[in-house]
């Protein structure tokens, strides 16, 4: 999230992509968007609490955060959980290509990044299905690159949390 203190920060590209998919879970992209909306939008609101984009004041005028009430997202469901996979049914039975994981961790997590390969948001940390056969890299390669990634000094958000404790 830009950081601002004027006015109200906006999210980064990978964050709005990250909270679409996070909240439809479905790909970002796609020709499944104008039918998932249609499909979905009767289960669905803005967030008041938010305006409907993640981002909400707290302690005095000019600091922000995420949406408590819409976990970032800017949306919140109006149906019952139910009725909302039901809704997702529709769209996954229409688009099945289009189905995308649920599972990232927060928005501003070190770990997501998006996949060009399957144009998704994806958790670096989790393992990929193994694709050995399609002469694509096995889930155990993707996981070893990422932790490598790590050990040569990019630091997880653990470790960015410990220094800049130690700087304060």
């Amino acid at each position: 999230m830009l950081n601002s203190t004027r006015q109200k920060p906006q999210l980064r590209m990978l964050e709005v992509i990250a909270q679409y998919q996070k909240f439809y879970g479905f790909k970002p992209m796609g020709a499944h968007r104008d039918f998932l909306y249609s499909t979905m939008k009767q289960h669905c609101a803005r967030c008041a609490q938010c305006a409907g984009d993640g981002i909400e004041k707290y302690d005095g005028p000019q600091r922000w955060r995420y949406c408590t009430a819409s976990d970032g997202l800017g949306m919140v469901w109006t149906s019952t959980p139910a009725e909302v996979e039901a809704a997702r049914a529709v769209v996954a039975a229409r688009f099945p290509e289009a189905i995308a994981s649920r599972t990232l961790p927060h928005l501003t997590s070190p770990f997501n990044v998006f996949d060009i390969a399957t144009s998704t948001m994806i958790d670096i940390r989790e393992p990929r299905k193994n694709t050995a056969a399609s002469g694509e890299e096995s889930s155990d390669a993707v996981a070893a690159g990422a932790n490598d990634a790590l050990a040569d000094g990019v630091l997880g958000q653990g470790e960015v949390d410990e220094d800049i404790k130690e700087d304060v």
